[in-house]
Order: C-alpha cells, then structure tokens, then sequence
C-alpha cells in the first residue's frame, strides 16, 4: 500500500511540478518565446495597423496579454484591451511545437474598450470613411483554430466627439461573438447604456467583414434619461428625469452613419424638460421610427396646472433637429404672468397654438394666444391675443392687442433672456362718443405711446412717453415726458413747456408685486381744453388746480386743491379713499372743504347701482340712489337746514349768515331725470346791505325747466319778483323781473359798492324772450329823488332794448346793441336833459345818439373837480353823435353860455360874465370858441381860437385836437386888459399873494397863444407882472396830491417872456450862520427880466435873463439890512441862477453913539483855488456879516461881538433871534399886508411893525424853565 501511496504522491508532485515548472521548461527550450511572437505576429498586420502589447505572460495553460492598444489609421475608432486571454492545451503545445496555436482552443477579451471617432474632412471636404480591409482583429483572431466563439468580459463603447469629449454609449458588455465565419459575424451581448448601472438592454449585432454591413437589434428598458449624456439637449434644453423603453433594428454597411437605417418605437414615460426658466413636467411620448426619421403624433405635456397636447417629426435621428407643434385650450395665463414678475392675474385661461423647433444649436418657438375674457386687477381683458416667438435667446412680443378699461392697447417688445435686456413698446387708443359738458370731446381720440428699455433681470428701465388728445377740429392736449423702474419704483413725470403748464409726477413702489403709490401730484390739470364753454374756461383760468395720490389701486388716496389766484383764501379742498377701485363694487368716502364749509360724503359704485350720502353738520343732508338695471332710475334727495351759504363764499360782497332752507329732490331716470326745488334763505348781506331774503320755486325735467317764482326782498320788502321758462329742446327762453317803489339805492350799492349812487326810489320792468343764444331783452327804468355822482335829480327815466350782434354770442358784452328810447333826467330851476339812439358795445358798431340839454352848465362842474367851488350859468347844449365806439364823432354840437359864473379854489377866486359860444363848424370836426368873454376882478378876458396859426418867430402852433373824439379845438388865442388880471399862481408867486397879470403877444399884432398838443399844452407870448410877490426856484411841495391847476401846470410846455411891472417883490428865506436870512427885494421894472422854456414834469424847464434890485430890505438875526444892490442871473441850460449883492445896516453901541455900519454881503470860495468870489451859483453861495469899522475886526465871532454876541449873553441874544425867527414865520404873513399898504400909501421904501409876540414867549418859556418852583411872573 505504501508503495502504490509513494506512487500517487509521485505523480502528483511530478504533475504539480509539470504546472510550476511549464513556464520555465517552456523558456529553457525557447517554446515560450515561439508562442509569443507567433501570436503578435498573428495580430498584427503589416504597414497599417500598430499594436502595442504592455506585457506579455505564460501560465500554465494560460497566455495573457496585458494592456494592448490597437490603433489604425484607416479606422474612425480605437481598440483598448485591458487583457486577451489564451487557454491552450499544454499536452498540445508540447506535441506540436511547430504549430504553436493550435494547442489555443479558448480566447476571452477582458474589459475590451472601442472609442469612435466623428468623421475626418480632409482639406477638400470629403469624409474620411472607415477602411476595413486592412485589419479585423476579429478575423486575426479567429485565425485561431478550435475556436468557434471569442467571449467578451465587461467590455463598453465610447463615442468622441470632436472636441475630444467621450460619451459612454454602453458599459459592463458580457456575450460571445461568433467568428467562424468571419465575412458573418455575430454579437450577442447584454449590458448597461450610457452610464445606467442595470442591465437595462440586450443587443444581437451580425457584421459582414467582406461588405462591411451590419445588423442590429437593440432591446433597451425602463432606461432613467436623468443618466443620459444627451440630457442636455442645447444650453437653452435639458432633459432632467423619464423613463424610455424601445425597440430598435439597425442595418448598414461601411460602418457610415449615412448608411444606417434605424426602424422601431420610442417610448418616454413622465419626462421632465427645462427650457430655460420653464420647466415641463409628465412628458409622455410615443413615437416610431421610420428609416431613421422619428414620428410623434400625440404627445402630452404639462407646464404648471396646465395640459398640452404636441406632435413632432424629426427627418433623421442622426442629425436631430425636431419640427412640432403644439396646443393647449386652457393655458394658464397666470404662467407668464409668474415668469414676468407680475402680479395681477387670476387663473384665466387662453387658447394656445404654435410651433417649435429644436436642434443641438437651436431653439425656436412661435406661439399665439388668445382669450376672450382675462381677469387683472379685479377687471376684464377682452379680446387678448398675443404672438410670442422666441428665437435662441431672443424672446419677442409681437401683435400683442387687447380692451382694457376701454382702452385699445397694443404691445409689441423683444427681450434677451440671457442678457436681460429688452426694449417695448406700448400704445393705447381709446375713442370718445358725445360729451355734454365736456363737449371738446366729442368724438374725439385719446392716444398714448410708451417707448420703454432696461434689464429684465434687474428689474430696471426707463423710457419716454406721449400723450395726445384730438377731435375732429384739431389737437386739444399734446404732453409728453419720461418713465423709469429701478428697484421696483416706478417713476412717471411730463415734462412743462411754455403751451402746457401741466403737470404729473407719479412714484410708485413695488410695481410688480403690490403696486403702491408713494407720491403722486397733478398740477394744472386742463379741463379747460376739454370744453368749449366759456364760463367754464374763465372759471378754471381764474384757479390753480393740484392734486396728491397715494395709496394703491385698491385704496387710493386723493387730495385735490382748488385756490383762487387772485384771491387764495378762496379754495377748495376734496380728499377721498376709493377702495375696490378696479373691483365690480367700488367704494369711494372722503371729506369736502370748501372755505369754511366741511361736509363728508360716501359713495358705492356697483355694476347695477350706484349710492351715496353727504353731510355737514346738521344743516345739509343729501341721499342719492340709481338703480342701473331697472331703467336706470334715479332718487334722490337734499334736505337743508339753516344751511350758511356765507361758509362757502369768500366774496366780501356777501357776508352775515346767508341761510337757506328747503328740499331739493330727483326722480325719473337718468335719461329723463326730474328735479324739483322749494328753497328760502333769510339773513344775507351783500356789500354791508341787507338783511336780504329770497324764495324760490323750480321743476326741470330733460324738456323744460321752470322757475314759477323767484323772490327777492330786503328787509322785507320786495325788491324783485320774476319767473323763468326754458325749453331745452326749442333752446327758448321766457323770463320776467319786476320791481315797485324800491330802494334803489340799497339795490344798487348791493351791485356796486362805489357807485355815486345816493337815495332815489324806482320802478323797473324787464323782459327776456327768444332764444337763449340770442334772446331779446327789453327794459324800462323810474328813478325819483335821488343823486348820481353828486348831481341831484328829481327824476331820471329811460327805456331800453338790446339787440345781438349778427353771429356773436350772447355772454360776451361787446357783441350787444343797445336802443335808448326817452331817455330824460330832471333837476328843477338847474337842467333838463333828453337823450335817444343807439349805443352798439361792439368796435365797429354805429353810434347814433342825439342829446338835448337846458339848464345851469356852470353849476354841474364843481360836482366833478373840487378846483371848481361854485358855478352858475344859463346854458343850452344840442350834441348828434356818431361814429363807432372805438372811434366816436359828434356829427353836430353847439354850446351857448350866457351870465355865467364860476368860483375857483386857486388862481382867480371869482371869474364873472361868461358869455359865449361853442360850436362845431359844419362839415367837419373843428371846434369854434367864438368871442369867449369873462371878468375877473372887473378886468377883462376874451378867449377865441384859430384853425392854424405860424408866430412871427417861426413856431408853427400845434391845435389842441382829441383824438378819442376827432375833435379839433383850435389854437386858443387869450387877450387881457392892460391892467391885467388879479390872479394867483402857485408856486411862482408867494402862498396866500396874488398879482396882476397882463397877457399879451411877441409882436403889437400878435396874441397870447395857448396851444396844443394835449398832452402838453404849449404857451406862446408875453407876461408882465405887477403888484406881485415871487419867488424861485419854485419851493418843494409839502408831499400831498398836487391841485389841479399845479399838475396842468407841470405838464405846460412854456415859450413865454416875463417881465417885471410896477411894485414886483423877489421874496425868500435863505439859511444863515444863525437863524434865516429872509429877503425882500423890490424888482426894478427896467431889468431884463425872463423867457421861460420848456416842460417842468421833463425837467426841461429852463428860464433865461436877468432880474435886478436895488430897493428891499433883509432881516437877519434881529436887524434889518437895507437893499444896497442884488441880482439874480438865469444862464441858458441853468435852472438855477447866480446871484450877487449887498445890504446895509447901522448900529449903536448905546444911546448917542456913533452909529457902525455893517454889510451883509454875498459870497462864495472857489473850491478849486480856494479865492473868494462875489458872485455865485445859487447851490453855492453864503451870507456873511461884514463892518465898515476897520477896529471891529474880520471874522464873524469878532463882527458878532460888535454886535453884543458874546458868550456871557448869548442866552439873551438866543431868546431875541428865536423871537425874530419865530416871528417871520407866525407874525409876519399877519402884518406884512398891512406893511405893504402903508408903504404903497405914504410912498416910502419901508414901513416894519415889530410885534415882538415871539421874543415875549421865549422870555416866559425861559423864566418857567429856571424857576424852581415852577412859579413865573
């Protein structure tokens, strides 16, 4: 037993060395290197294809190559192998050395890898195929005897893009091929496609080396398309999740794409799809494939809530580029709404149709939507429709249209999805049909345009804006102005021009989410191009409308200002909340302050009704109701209660408490509604007149309005009654006023506060008839006892009718003509006046007027101009007037005064026997003033005038001609007696003096001219003055009104010579070094005297020629200087004169005393040289003291001194020169009258009363002064 043991472990060991010891007994006989290069020989093949093997290794029964790459030039693919293994027969191999492969019988490729490559153009453009014929490792290995199948072990598939990107096409490939006929060979494998983990697909491939065709069946299930490397269809596509099944059979040959032909059915099971932002969820579908092109008929998709139904074809799964269409009848709208940013929309639906195409570069898709109905807001789209097309990235909005709040909007706009940024454009156009107030309206147009571009991502834009209202006549409002969103606020503004003053600025937060406005203001809003009524215009011109918003569209706030520009404490104040603004019931409440009236008011809008209240206080109460369905019926009702109308009236017209009550009520529908009103009101004062009251009646419907009464009393008694009807339809209007035995003045100063109207009673009666545009009025008037602008009358009674203008319009009074019939005014023993014709308001309407008067002229002008104090006269005037009211002619006049009398305040206290003639000469405008003749003072005065007039120096004389009335009244030609006439002329002759006045021409043939222009009258002659006090320059006014012959003198342009006559005196106060120096100097009647020239208002006035004196005397401190000589000369250019002279006085020291003469002289220093001049400009000259004694001394302190000026005395001297001082201005004007008598009478130069009034009161103001108990004797 041991020995059969010994035997068996023998062989055992012999075997176990024969497989340890078979690589090395191979290598010692060099049979392992045989094998090796017998079989790389076999795979290789010559000149074309290279294999590199890593490593090589011989097992027992085994050969194994490791690591092999097999590339070829000729082929688009490469082979990597990570192993080949043999198994032989090493009983075989040892036999048959000389034939080493067939001791093979087993080949396995272990994870065999195959990568093709995309085709390869050569320089001309033709595709590189693959070359067959010159390797196979299939066949190369099949040369192998005894082997029928070669097994595959994990092998896989890549396909390389020619980016050099690999994408696994199958993995984990376990099978056989069948390589006993190598022109038909056969593949059966199962594995994993693309990169899936399941043996999700069986494949049966057979491959015809001699033509290189092929055929394949492919069996792929339930495959994840979330692991497909094709998921990511382009940049803007991707496939993210679905199931496919499908069954495919795929035939070709040369191994080109263009060559194959792919047959069977897809099936793809809740797919989801992401187009960019959008992603489309359950994708079911079910296509066939036809010889390579893909067929889809029916497939199912949802994007959010809502389904849709596609179709596609793709003409080659090689090259795949997909045509659909697609359909949804309920598409959510609120999708885009979502993908906008924009909230609004509820869960409408629209249809939608379109097309789509898909390739790897390229996405494009058309779409239309429409919808009949689609709910923003709370409010109804109509008519929707919409084109989008997206193109790549470029995503458009074209034709977009849709009814809107009645509004035809249209958006067009394009947009890169990528970038953000877009552009659009958005118009509106709404029509109007008939306005009745606002009646520009009338089917008019309303059109707006928004030109808008930003970034969509950001959510920022900004844009401009039109606006343009027309109608049929023209354009009514065009504005313009910008847009802008940044951060979710919206801002909207106009811009102001010099034609539209109008002005809306808006900011509005979050704009696509809850939309509130933050701040919005109007100004100047332009009702008034909305309406062509002319109150209405006039109205709105006279106040400046704002307004301020906020809140959102569901709770707006409005402010609305309404301020008078003239008068801004006149205003209107509107607030109100309006909530549900964009909802079927809409609720508006807010308050009304209106001056001092405040009310609050609320108001429901429904579709089928409309309601509201407004109150204040317990004093107004108002309901309204209109039921919009049932006919639309209106009730409605104002309760007024003690209601003070005064709190709504800033008119300082009306004031007191102004009261009213009563019932105003509606009915009947708002085709047809009814009005009816019983109103009083008590308490009223209007222009501080009253209390007035009133009552009235009134009914309107559609047809006719009726005012049965209307009363208007103060303090209870009436003071109008009338009644009204008007036809609306006929446009006829019948209306009556009355009044009996009124109180015409309260009634007039009720109208017109300032109207010179004093008391009268009255009767009037007018009538209105016709049609409203252009009715006739008629009229008569009674006024008894009373005073128009401080004329009295005992009665003024006329009758009137008014006429229209042919096409004017009634409002505007200057298209009115009026007739006068009788018209008369009466004043007993004083004038009887008569009048009739026609008075037309229009610029070219013709007058036609005749007026009659009789009576006292002279006594009516101090009524008008107090320079007049008193008149008298015996007067008759006859006057035709003509012309137009621009241009009034009077065609014949003629005015004759007898016994007439006038007292004036100034100039000539008393002008006596005015007698004449005026009139018009015949056939033309020239006025005659024939033989004018008037006394003052017993002296003489004749006034007649001439046509035209040359002076003998030249001077064509001016006439005075008015050219309001084209009348020419001549140049006026004056004549007094020698003596002249006792007449005062301010400012040239002392205040309170008078003088003779003589007036005469250049030449003994010549007269005194007194001619035109108007404006200012021209004086032309010789003036000599005697028995007068002058003085100048002329002395400043006191700051008051300057009277009226002071203003008519300023105005005068003068060309007048004066002289000096007898007893002419040169009278002024002049500053001194102490006190004033008054002069007195009697004119000698030889000097030169003067011509004045010019106008004084211009500062033209110039006088020329010399005045001399040597007769006068001069009072300074308190001594009295005799006139030694003085003289004043006016140069050319001047108005002012130098002046020279001297005066003398002696005094004594004591009694019997020689007497001292001392000087006061006239002076002036040069400033230039600093010399001394005796005679001086007016401006610059001084008055000093200077004595004849040589011992008094020089200066002025040493001649005061001389004087007894001195420091221990200067409080007594001061007491003496305040009196002398005082004197001149209280005393003197009393006495110097009767001064100047005497001197005249006993013929002497001087004559002084010294009154000492004012020394007296210094010496008992000073003693009181000093008194320690106040006590003064």
């Amino acid at each position: 037993m041991n020995k059969y043991l010994y035997i068996v472990l023998g062989f055992l060991l012999l075997a176990f060395g024969l497989v340890i010891g078979t690589p090395y007994i191979l290598s010692l006989f060099e049979l392992d290197q045989k094998l090796k290069e017998y079989v790389v020989a076999q795979l290789s093949e010559e000149g074309r294809a290279v294999i590199n093997v890593n490593d090589i290794n011989l097992k027992f029964g085994m050969l194994e190559l490791s690591e092999i790459e097999y590339k070829n030039e000729g082929v688009r693919a490469d082979f990597y192998i990570r192993g080949i293994e043999f198994d032989y027969n090493i009983f075989k191999l040892f036999t048959q050395i000389d034939a080493p492969h067939r001791a093979i019988d087993k080949i396995y490729l272990v994870e065999p890898r195959i990568v093709f490559k995309q085709p390869v153009e050569t320089d001309t453009g033709r595709v590189v195929s693959n070359d067959t014929t010159g390797i196979n490792i299939l066949e190369l290995l099949g040369q192998f005897e005894n082997i029928d199948r070669i097994h595959l072990k994990n092998g896989s598939l890549y396909q390389q893009s020619d980016k050099g990107e690999i994408i696994a096409l199958a993995q984990n490939l376990n099978g056989w091929i069948d390589s006993r006929d190598f022109n038909a060979i056969s593949i059966n494998a199962d594995g994993d496609i693309f990169y899936g983990s399941d043996a999700n697909f069986e494949m049966f491939c057979k491959v015809n080396l001699e033509d290189a065709s092929f055929y394949l069946q492919l069996d792929l299930r339930n495959y994840d398309l979330r692991n497909a490397p094709l998921a990511k269809f382009n940049d803007r596509t991707r496939l993210d999740g679905g199931i496919i099944d499908c069954k495919l059979d795929v035939k070709g040959n040369q191994f080109d794409i263009d060559s194959i032909s792919v047959n069977g059915f897809v099936s793809i099971d809740d797919a989801k799809v992401k187009i960019f932002q959008t992603t489309i969820d359950n994708l079911e579908i079910h296509a066939r494939i036809d010889d390579n092109q893909l067929i889809l008929n029916d497939g199912r998709g949802k994007i959010g809530d809502s389904q849709f139904a596609f179709s596609a074809n793709v003409k080659n799964i090689f090259n795949p580029e997909v045509d659909g269409t697609i359909r949804s009848d309920r598409y959510a709208l609120n999708i885009i709404a979502e993908y906008a940013d924009l909230a609004g929309f509820k869960s409408d639906f629209a249809s939608l149709t379109g097309t789509f195409f898909l390739s790897p570069q390229h996405l494009r898709v058309k779409a239309n939507l429409m919808a009949p109905t689609v709910n923003f807001q709370d409010q109804e789209i109509d008519r929707l429709k919409m084109e989008l097309v997206l193109d790549d990235d470029d995503l458009s909005v074209r034709n977009m249209s849709m009814n809107y709040m009645g509004f035809k909007i249209a958006i067009i706009s394009r947009m890169n999805i990528t970038s953000g940024l877009f552009w659009a454009n958005i118009s509106t156009h709404r029509s109007f049909g008939e306005h009745f107030f606002f009646d520009n309206l009338s089917r008019g147009n309303e059109y707006a345009t928004l030109d808008i571009n930003g970034d969509f991502h950001d959510k920022n834009a900004n844009g401009s804006w039109r606006y343009n209202l027309s109608n049929p006549a023209g354009t009514l409002l065009a504005v313009e102005g910008s847009v802008g969103i940044k951060d979710s606020l919206f801002t909207f503004s106009n811009i102001q021009d010099d034609e539209n003053d109008f002005l809306l600025t808006l900011q509005v937060a979050n704009i696509f989410k809850d939309p509130k406005i933050d701040f919005g203001y109007i100004e100047n809003l332009p009702f008034h191009m909305l309406t062509s009524r002319k109150w209405v215009t006039d109205l709105v011109g006279n106040y400046d409308v704002t307004g301020i918003l906020s809140g959102t569209i569901n709770n707006l706030n409005t402010t609305i200002s309404i301020v008078d520009k003239e008068l801004p404490q006149r205003s209107f104040k509107f607030t109100s909340s309006v909530t549900n603004l964009v909802e079927k019931t809409k609720e508006i409440e807010g308050e009304i302050n209106f001056n001092k009236f405040k009310g609050d008011y609320r108001f429901t809008i429904g579709e089928d009704h409309l309601k509201g209240t407004i109150r204040s206080n317990h004093s107004l109460r108002g309901d309204i109701d209109i039921n919009l369905k049932r006919a639309e019926q209106v009730k409605g009702k104002v309760i007024l209660e003690e209601f003070a109308i005064n709190k709504m009236l800033t008119d300082t017209t009306l004031s007191g408490y102004g009261e009213i009550d009563g019932l105003i009520q509606v009915s009947g529908n708002l085709d047809n509604p009814k009005t009816s009103a019983q109103l009083t009101g008590d308490k009223f004062i209007i222009n501080e007149i009253g209390y007035y009251s009133f009552q009235l009646s009134l009914a309107s419907d559609t047809s006719n309005l009726a005012i049965d009464t209307m009363r208007i009393s103060v303090n209870n008694t009436n003071v109008l009654e009338g009644s009204l009807k008007f036809d609306y339809n006929s446009r006829l209007v019948d209306a009556q006023a009355v009044g009996e035995d009124i109180d015409t003045e309260y009634l007039i100063k009720t109208i017109v506060s300032e109207n010179g109207f004093k008391s009268a009673t009255g009767n009037y009666r007018f009538k209105i008839n016709g049609p409203v545009s252009s009715p006739q009025i008629a009229g008569n008037v009674s006024l008894f006892n009373g005073e128009i602008e401080n004329i009295p009358f005992d009665e003024v009674s006329f009758a009137i009718s008014d006429s229209l203008a042919p096409g004017g319009s009634f409002l505007d009074i200057r298209n009115h003509f009026i007739n006068i019939n009788d018209f008369l005014a009466v004043k007993g023993g004083q004038y009887h006046l008569e009048g009739k014709g026609n008075l037309p308001f229009f610029d070219d309407g013709a007058i036609d007027l005749q007026v009659q008067f009789d009576g006292d002229l002279l006594w009516l002008i101090p009524k008008w101009e107090d320079f007049f104090v008193d008149g008298a006269s015996f007067t008759t005037i006859r006057l035709n007037v003509s012309g137009t009211p621009s241009r009034p002619i009077i065609r014949e006049g003629r005015v004759k005064i007898e016994r007439g009398e006038l007292w004036l305040s100034d100039v000539a206290p008393h002008i006596e026997n005015i007698n004449g003639e005026i009139y018009i000469e015949k056939n033309s405008n020239y006025i005659v003033f024939k033989d004018i003749n008037a006394e003052v003072d017993g002296e003489h005065l004749q006034i007649n005038n001439v046509k035209e007039l040359t002076t003998s120096d030249g001077k064509k004389l001016e006439p005075w001609y008015f050219k309001q009335l084209d009348l020419n009244f001549g140049i006026l030609t004056l004549e007094t007696a020698e003596k002249g006439l006792e007449i005062h002329i301010p400012s040239l002759m002392v205040e309170g003096e008078s003088g003779k006045l003589s007036l005469s021409g250049k030449t003994p043939d010549e007269k005194f001219y007194f001619a035109g222009p108007v404006r200012n009258p021209y004086a032309w002659g010789k003036v000599k003055l005697s028995d007068s006090q002058i003085t100048y320059p002329f002395p400043p006014g006191d700051g008051g009104k300057p009277t009226a012959a002071v203003r008519f003198l300023r105005r005068m342009d003068w060309d007048v010579e004066v002289y000096p006559g007898k007893d002419v005196e040169y009278v002024r106060t002049i500053p001194g070094i102490i006190g004033e120096v008054l002069t007195e100097l009697t004119i000698n009647p030889a000097s030169e005297g003067l011509a004045f020239t010019g106008v004084l208002e211009k500062d033209s006035f110039t006088p020329v020629g010399n005045l001399g004196s040597s007769r006068g005397h001069i009072e300074y401190l308190d001594l009295s200087f005799r006139v030694e000589n003085f003289g004043l000369i006016f140069n050319r250019g001047k108005i002012e004169p130098e002046v020279f002279g001297r005066a003398w006085t002696s005094v004594r020291d004591s009694v019997g005393a020689v007497p001292k003469t001392i000087y006061l002289e006239l002076y002036a220093v040069n400033q230039a040289t600093g010399t001394e001049t005796r005679r001086a400009r007016w401006e610059d000259f001084r008055f000093r003291l200077v004595s004849a004694d040589p011992g008094v001394g020089e200066t002025q302190e040493q001649v005061l001194a001389s004087l007894g000026y001195s420091v221990d005395n200067v409080e007594d001297k001061a007491k003496k020169v305040g009196g002398a001082v005082t004197d001149n201005y209280l005393i003197r004007p009393l006495l110097r009258p009767l001064e100047r008598s005497l001197e005249k009478y006993l013929g002497i130069d001087f004559v002084r009363f010294n009154a000492r009034v004012a020394e007296n009161l210094f010496s008992v103001s000073s003693q009181k002064a000093n008194s320690p108990s106040g006590i003064y004797n």
